[in-house]
């Protein structure tokens, strides 16, 4: 027989919960559901009248139906230099907004954007998120804008690094992988940034439209004659012969529409061996059934304590600049493709050679502007490498105490800093 407990129950048999407390968590069931469906759907924060003005400030273009927004400010007189400016992840083109006015002292034009899936444009979902879809962006944009035929001067930060290392891959074209120019009979006379530039640079005013000179390409190079074009364009393409031998065919497109006329680089994972992401991005870009439940699940405070943690303790941004950020990431849902954008860091790996190559590969003057307290990309392992791959580069390193975003971190050392390195070529 069985042993049984006190008033008679068997201590074998499970004891059932009192029907008070079953009563409980029925009703914390009934009160969590809606309050979880509301949470899910709660609104973007509204938008600071600084970030109004951004936006309202700028415009937006259509490249394949996806809606891109940019700034275009004309700014400095006399001059015919551009520099256009690349974001990091997770945030957008406001990230610049600290540095815009110096910029346009110096600057004929200063452009930036926000990538697809980033700030005011659009966020597709589901959709293949990739660096090569960004620099064909940055290209649509700068043909949309008519300058595709000027020298162009990046800057980059983070995410935006690797979109620039991209477009500089794509601008190393063999010779005879360019497309045949079309050189008109009478040629058009410069516009007069060129005729200005020019005469600067003591041509007497000849101009550096490349339509101008004879036998000269779209890029502003000699050109392939339409004929010999024509014979290369029926070989096998399997192989395209470079300065440095034989090299396979990449499968993306490098279209070379941008003449680079600099880089300067900042924070970011330019090496995916140094590069060290925060423990959220190393499991959203695996995927897995986490990651849509923890960017369903995200929300100012975890978003603020982790940006906070890649700023340095002195140059933390304020309560108000947090919420820009975050209104930013949630307008048009852009929470919820956080993981989808993440696969950059496989990217990266992937195409190390490319990417990193591109750089050791560059004639172009190319820069570094360094916090160096950045966990993400730590000293001094980080400069270390870049030092010893890419030593024909400069590189200005700032206070001890700026992190992984210099340019809001400190916004007059980074200025400095790069019309230094502009005005020394």
């Amino acid at each position: 027989m069985r042993a049984l407990g006190c008033c008679g129950a068997d201590p074998t048999v499970p004891r059932r919960p009192p029907r008070r407390m079953r009563g409980r968590w029925v009703w914390v069931g009934l009160l969590g559901v809606p309050l979880l469906a509301l949470y899910l759907h709660l609104p973007p924060p509204r938008l600071s009248p600084e970030l109004l003005s951004w936006r309202s400030s700028g415009a937006f273009f259509t490249y394949k139906e996806r809606s891109i927004f940019y700034r275009d400010s004309a700014g400095a007189v006399g001059s015919s230099d551009v520099v256009v400016l690349l974001h990091g992840f997770p945030t957008s083109s406001y990230d610049w907004n600290k540095i815009w006015e110096g910029l346009t002292l110096r600057f004929h034009r200063v452009v930036a954007l926000d990538f697809v899936g980033f700030g005011f444009s659009d966020k597709p979902r589901p959709h293949r998120y990739s660096i090569f879809e960004q620099a064909s962006i940055v290209e649509g944009l700068l043909r949309h804008l008519g300058l595709h035929r000027y020298g162009i001067n990046l800057v980059s930060h983070d995410y935006g690094d690797t979109v620039a290392q991209e477009l500089l891959h794509r601008s190393q074209k063999p010779f005879w992988d360019r497309p045949p120019c079309r050189v008109p009979k009478k040629p058009s006379p410069p516009p007069p940034a060129f005729m200005a530039e020019s005469e600067k640079a003591g041509m007497g005013g000849v101009g550096f439209r490349p339509e101008s000179r004879p036998r000269v390409g779209d890029l502003g190079i000699p050109c392939v004659p339409s004929q010999l074009w024509g014979f290369l364009n029926s070989l096998p393409k399997f192989f395209l012969l470079s300065r440095g031998g034989a090299v396979p065919r990449y499968e993306h497109n490098r279209t070379g529409s941008i003449l680079i006329k600099s880089l300067c680089l900042s924070n970011g994972g330019i090496f995916p061996e140094t590069h060290r992401p925060r423990l959220i991005q190393k499991v959203l870009k695996d995927g897995g059934l986490l990651a849509p439940i923890i960017t369903r699940l995200m929300n100012f405070f975890f978003f603020s304590r982790g940006l906070g943690a890649v700023f340095g303790p002195y140059t933390q941004p304020s309560q108000a600049e947090y919420w820009d950020m975050w209104a930013a990431v949630r307008t048009n849902d852009g929470h919820l493709v956080v993981d989808s954008i993440l696969q950059y860091i496989n990217q990266r790996k992937k195409h190390r050679e490319r990417w990193v190559g591109a750089l050791k590969a560059t004639s172009v003057p190319l820069h570094l502007i360094y916090g160096p307290l950045d966990p993400v990309n730590p000293h001094p392992e980080f400069l270390q490498l870049y030092k010893r791959v890419l030593p024909a580069s400069t590189v200005s390193v700032l206070d001890d105490h700026i992190s992984h975003y210099p340019q809001l971190e400190d916004p007059t050392g980074f200025l400095n800093a790069y019309l230094s390195f502009i005005d020394s070529f």
